[in-house]
């Protein structure tokens, strides 16, 4: 059998036809640090996945137009690729191809491709500037950069490095995608259209420069990871009529006051830990703190809990350390031992309901007061 692959005094890794990886890595990776470029010939269909991830010294690529598919984390992790034209006649890029490729410039996309995998384009907290689609292009386009689906109804990715402070949504976008604005790291403000409805997990994490937010009114659930790690945003809208707030939303964002609309059922987890706020007023219908809700908000000082609320779990207040008391609602039939562990100020807990076995969740030296105790005994000195 004629090898499939060679590697000459250049660097340059060429890949033949008859080339198919097996079950782990493919022989050449033996020799990765001496792979400078890529050299795919005529007459291979498929980037299989995982065929060149992590060949960080690659610094080209140049694939044939027989090529069809780019598998999932084909490329990922070349960290020195700094360009890439994906040729005319690929039709799908699959999940990861190219994430985490850091120092790529610009993405040329064909007119034939048809699918995108998830973070197939993403390169981190990266040098991205572009992703450019070829006229023609059925399923894509892009507007200055920003890559869209055809119709302009889903922003799909904007370009983390791109040289912008401020950013419109076009007023036909009505999705934005998964990590679509995720380590942009000039942004300071984005606006959003009236028309907006869906927004995708992560959509501004790692947003560090993020100052403002004003999420329109048909949006109804601000998802998982969506503003994770904002680190300058101090202003934010939310819809009057949102019903969700998803796990980790606003963690390490640096806001003072957050108001939860009143048709959130439920505090996700960590949905604003490592926040700065001061006070809190948890309205009625919200039945669960979820695990680590108010992790290390070492601000907060105020908390209003709801008739509704049932259970509070896991390091829901953990580190509080500016808490100084709480009242627990009547209804609570469940709080996990470690709720206020490293809660050092709470000194008076006043305890609603009768139906909590365990006491283990008082911190020491937190005095407990039981309403209903102290009902009690005003009645019987009534009498």
């Amino acid at each position: 059998m004629s090898k499939t692959w060679t590697i000459d005094s250049d660097g340059v890794l060429t890949i033949s036809s008859g080339f198919h990886k097996q079950n782990g890595q493919p022989d050449f990776y033996a020799r990765r640090e001496e792979i400078k470029s890529i050299v795919v010939e005529d007459g291979v269909r498929e980037i299989g996945d995982n065929w060149f991830c992590y060949l960080n010294e690659v610094r080209e690529i140049a694939l044939p137009t027989t090529i069809q598919r780019i598998g999932k984390s084909a490329f990922a992790s070349c960290e020195r690729l700094r360009e890439v034209h994906i040729p005319e006649g690929v039709e799908e890029v699959a999940e990861s191809a190219f994430q985490d490729c850091s120092n790529v410039r610009h993405f040329y996309l064909p007119a034939s491709l048809q699918r995108i995998g998830y973070l197939a384009f993403h390169v981190g907290e990266g040098r991205l500037l572009s992703i450019n689609v070829a006229k023609g292009n059925k399923h894509f386009t892009s507007k200055h950069g920003v890559l869209y689906s055809h119709d302009m109804k889903t922003l799909l990715q904007f370009p983390c490095a791109k040289r912008r402070k401020e950013y419109a949504v076009p007023a036909t976008t009505t999705t934005l995608a998964e990590d679509c604005f995720s380590h942009a790291r000039h942004l300071e403000h984005v606006t959003l259209p009236d028309g907006l409805k869906t927004m995708g997990s992560s959509t501004f994490g790692f947003c560090r420069k993020l100052k403002r937010m004003y999420v329109p009114d048909g949006v109804s659930v601000i998802p998982s990871y969506a503003f994770f790690c904002c680190e300058s945003l101090t202003e934010l809208r939310l819809p009057e009529q949102l019903e969700g707030l998803g796990a980790e939303a606003f963690t390490f964002c640096p806001l003072t006051e957050f108001r939860i609309p009143q048709g959130v059922t439920m505090l996700d987890y960590a949905v604003l830990a490592n926040t700065l706020i001061k006070e809190i007023v948890i309205p009625e219908g919200i039945t669960e703190i979820n695990n680590s809700a108010f992790y290390e908000c070492t601000q907060l000082r105020k908390v209003a809990l709801p008739q509704s609320l049932q259970s509070i779990w896991e390091k829901a207040f953990r580190f509080c350390d500016s808490l100084t008391e709480i009242e627990i609602p009547s209804q609570v039939w469940h709080i996990t031992d470690d709720v206020f562990e490293g809660c050092t100020n709470l000194q008076r807990i006043v305890l609603h309901s009768q139906v909590i076995d365990s006491l283990c969740w008082v911190p020491e030296g937190a005095m407990l007061i039981k309403s209903y105790e102290v009902e009690k005994e005003k009645q019987s000195r009534l009498k």
